[in-house]
């Protein structure tokens, strides 16, 4: 198996839904071919049609014999497979699974097509940049740093409003005074978050449980990422991270699921309405907490030099700028370093 892997590992190999249902009722199960096609909304009478004539529905002549039997063998792998990453953008699904050794099989589901190929682990941070369209060699910094604060109810308004009106509350900024920038990426997306999430279940069970997730909304050289304000209920942070740190981290919530070591990112948490709450694993709020409760005391430490300012010599003001600015910089180091969540 892992031979043939390699020898078209970047070999690109499609199939209607219908057919990777019939492939399952003849090589692995009535009842598995049953559930995923339950999954994709086939009905109980085509159902039956697959299942009693699986082989009218797959399409021998389209590959070779090796190719068909390494696509029967990933459809197989993949859906006994108890450990997935789903990536969800508009209309486009990726979900990627374990394989023998250092391999993944992807697989992309797009109009009713599912295409698979092999790759390797290290492949991971190309493959969810090209899923997302992202260019993570452009910027490896965050253009913005913008933390924007807006009400549950207004976030999700702006999912069912009319574009034209869209436009206008972005006009109006009544939200917040960058809510431009976010609602034009947003109107991009088809008025929608994308979203990405790592779950595993136990053997022969069709419960998938959620171990990690995020929502985003993927900008130009930038993503922003949608979280749950954890210090006040009812509220959403979008917040913008680079590129580069979100397939990162992405890439390692998938490395560390396939080595069973609890996620770094987390979205157990649930809002009122029962939806997921989701942390990051890199939070520009944190390390905006930790900056101005720093600068605080710092301001209060030179507060106290000016109270004897009256008794200062000439270079005295020099030597206590000197001070802040060494301190100021130790700060904004230690800001970064808050923002990132510590191992758990």
């Amino acid at each position: 198996m892992e031979d043939r892997i390699n020898m078209i590992e970047s070999e690109k190999m499609s199939i209607s839904t219908k057919a990777l249902v019939a492939v399952l009722a003849q090589s692995l199960s009535v009842k598995k071919a049953s559930e995923v096609a339950k999954e994709y909304n086939i009905s109980k009478k085509e159902i039956k049609q697959i299942i009693e004539m699986p082989q009218s529905f797959i399409d021998n002549d389209k590959y070779e014999d090796q190719q068909l039997s390494l696509l029967k063998e990933s459809i197989i792998i993949s859906r006994k497979a108890n450990k997935l990453g789903r990536f969800e953008n508009l209309d486009k699904i990726m979900l990627i699974y374990p394989s023998k050794g250092s391999n993944v099989i992807v697989e992309w589901i797009y109009q009713k097509k599912h295409t698979f190929y092999h790759t390797k682990n290290s492949e991971l941070s190309k493959l969810i940049g090209d899923f997302y369209d992202f260019d993570s060699t452009t910027l490896s910094e965050d253009p913005l740093e913008i933390i924007i604060e807006i009400p549950e109810d207004q976030f999700e308004e702006i999912h069912h409003v009319e574009s034209d009106l869209l436009d206008k509350i972005a006009e109006e900024g009544d939200f917040h005074p960058k809510i431009t920038l976010f609602l034009k990426d947003f109107k991009r997306n088809n008025q929608q978050a994308s979203k990405n999430s790592f779950q595993k279940r136990s053997d022969n069970s069709k419960k998938w449980k959620l171990e990690s997730g995020m929502l985003l909304v993927p900008g130009e050289n930038y993503i922003w990422s949608v979280e749950i304000d954890e210090s006040e209920k009812g509220k959403y942070l979008l917040v913008s991270v680079p590129v580069n740190l979100y397939i990162e981290s992405a890439q390692q919530s998938f490395i560390d699921l396939l080595k069973e070591v609890k996620p770094q990112t987390s979205q157990k948490k649930r809002n009122k309405s029962g939806k997921n709450r989701t942390g990051k694993v890199f939070s520009f709020k944190r390390g905006f907490s930790f900056f101005w409760k720093s600068n605080f005391f710092l301001f209060a430490a030179i507060l106290i030099f000016f109270i004897n300012k009256s008794s200062w010599i000439s270079d005295d003001g020099t030597q206590v700028i000197s001070f802040a600015l060494v301190w100021e910089a130790f700060i904004l180091i230690c800001s970064f370093i808050a923002c990132f969540r510590d191992r758990e």
